[in-house]
C-alpha cells in the first residue's frame, strides 16, 4: 500500500511537471505567435510603403514622358504647318512664274 501510494506521489508529481511543461509551451507558442503578428504586419506596412513609393515614381515619370511627349507634338505640329505654307508658296510660285525659270532656282531661304 505505501509502495503504491509512492508511486501515486510521483505519478501526481510527474503529472504536475507535464502540466508546468504544456503550460510553458503554450506560453511561448502564444508569444511567438504575437512575435510572428508583429513581424508580419511591420513587413506588409514596410512592402505597402515600398509599393506606393514606387507608384509614384512611376507616376512622375509616366507625367515627364508624357510633358515630352505633347511638346515634341506641338513641334511637329509647327513643323508640318510650316511644310505646308512652304509647299502652297512654292506651289503658287510655280503656277505664277515661268516653270523653266521656276526650276533653276537652286536655294530657297526658310
Amino acid at each position: 500500500m505505501c509502495k503504491l501510494e509512492e508511486q501515486i506521489a510521483q505519478m501526481e508529481n510527474v503529472a504536475s511537471h507535464l502540466e508546468e511543461i504544456f503550460l510553458t509551451v503554450e506560453e511561448n507558442f502564444g508569444r511567438q505567435e504575437q512575435n510572428f503578428e508583429v513581424h508580419y504586419n511591420d513587413a506588409v506596412q514596410v512592402l505597402a510603403q515600398k509599393y506606393e513609393e514606387q507608384l509614384e515614381a512611376l507616376g512622375e515619370e509616366k507625367r515627364q514622358k508624357l510633358e515630352a511627349l505633347y511638346e515634341q507634338l506641338v513641334s511637329s505640329g509647327k513643323l508640318l504647318d510650316t511644310c505646308k505654307e512652304l509647299t502652297d508658296k512654292t506651289h503658287e510660285l510655280f503656277l505664277e512664274n515661268d516653270k523653266a525659270e521656276f526650276m533653276k532656282v537652286k536655294n530657297f531661304n526658310c
